[in-house]
């Protein structure tokens, strides 16, 4: 079997992959590569070709923009889904996975497409009904599937992954810091984050930005805090910020946060987040982390402070956290549910 995986994110081939939509597309395409051909294609400056272990990376130039970074458009792409028996876009509502969808219709390929909580208004859909050449929607949570009502087609959960093996507990004792890991934007909350942070206690803060004003904003309510930005890091780099920690804070606004969750509990490090979006699906308040209302300042600092003071039941959390990474989500059972879907529909 040929996967060809379509991610229409615009990577940069020189840096590291830290956002949650990123991760996630690198991460089932390196662990299906271990069981079927796999050819991940995404876009860039420039067309690039690179072999990641088992996976091809396939780097498509972006010709343009279509509302935002996250709707490439492209057509070199299309030629290399010829060869493909089941092409799975790894996003809803984008130009590039359109394209897909009307060329898999063309050729009668399998199509199937994951919603990463991303997309924009422009696109084709609007105008046809391009989603009817899809054999399935695979979502990532319950919550996923909520969102999207009245797809026309099949719906499975395949749930998120994590390489277990990679992402897994320290041997030495943790720092009383706190870590955030993901895009850096507003509706992610982070200046709520720096504001609820207690000045003794320090904060990583890792991601990339396109927004400059929102980086002063952040950088200035910092002032006094221990908080350090961090615009990229290894995985290496970041699987030990996540062993060391207290504990991930994700306080986003709108649904997010997903893969950090994962990665964070499969290192042990229970997560501090907000009730919304697919987040309490991997986070099970007062077990493995704690959730409060989205843009309450005043329960985060509560929250943290309760956890910096607990550090025995912080410990015990991650152990559960890692207990159900184990349980639910590893990109072995991600592929199998994957495979089981590609075989049926």
């Amino acid at each position: 079997m040929n996967v060809v995986y379509v991610m229409p994110l615009h990577f940069d081939d020189d840096s590291s992959i830290i956002g949650g939509g990123d991760r996630y597309a690198y991460g089932l395409a390196k662990a299906m590569a271990k069981k079927a051909e796999t050819v991940l294609i995404t876009f860039s400056d420039k067309n690039v070709t690179r072999l990641d272990d088992e996976v091809t990376i396939r780097y498509y130039k972006t010709l343009f923009c279509v509302g935002n970074i996250a709707n490439p458009f492209s057509l070199g792409f299309l030629k290399y889904l010829k060869d493909a028996d089941v092409i799975h876009c790894l996003q809803f509502r984008t130009i590039v996975t359109e394209l897909s969808i009307l060329y898999g219709a063309l050729m009668k390929k399998k199509v199937f497409v994951t919603d990463l909580a991303g997309g924009t208004i422009f696109t084709l859909s609007s105008l046809l009904p391009v989603w009817r050449g899809v054999q399935a929607f695979l979502l990532i949570s319950e919550y996923n599937r909520k969102l999207q009502p009245n797809l026309p087609v099949k719906t499975h959960i395949i749930s998120g992954g994590v390489d277990q093996n990679l992402f897994c507990p320290g041997n030495e004792p943790r720092k009383k810091g706190l870590l955030y890991v993901g895009r850096i934007f507003p509706l992610k909350g982070i200046h709520d984050l720096i504001e609820a942070l207690p000045g003794e206690v320090s904060l990583d803060v890792v991601g990339t930005s396109h927004d400059d004003a929102y980086i002063g904003r952040l950088k200035a309510i910092s002032a006094g805090k221990k908080v350090r930005f961090h615009h990229g890091m290894s995985d290496g780099e970041l699987i030990q910020k996540y062993q060391e920690s207290l504990a991930v804070v994700l306080p986003s606004l709108v649904d997010g946060g997903f893969t950090t969750a994962m990665e964070s509990l499969a290192c042990g490090t229970p997560v501090i987040g907000t009730k919304v979006g697919s987040l309490p699906e991997i986070v099970d308040d007062g077990v493995t982390g704690l959730l409060v209302p989205p843009g309450d300042v005043g329960a985060l600092g509560a929250k943290i402070n309760w956890l910096i003071e607990h550090p025995e039941r912080a410990r015990e959390m991650g152990m559960r956290g890692r207990e159900k990474i184990l349980e639910v989500f590893t990109w072995d059972r991600v592929v199998d549910r994957c495979l089981a879907a590609y075989r049926a529909d």
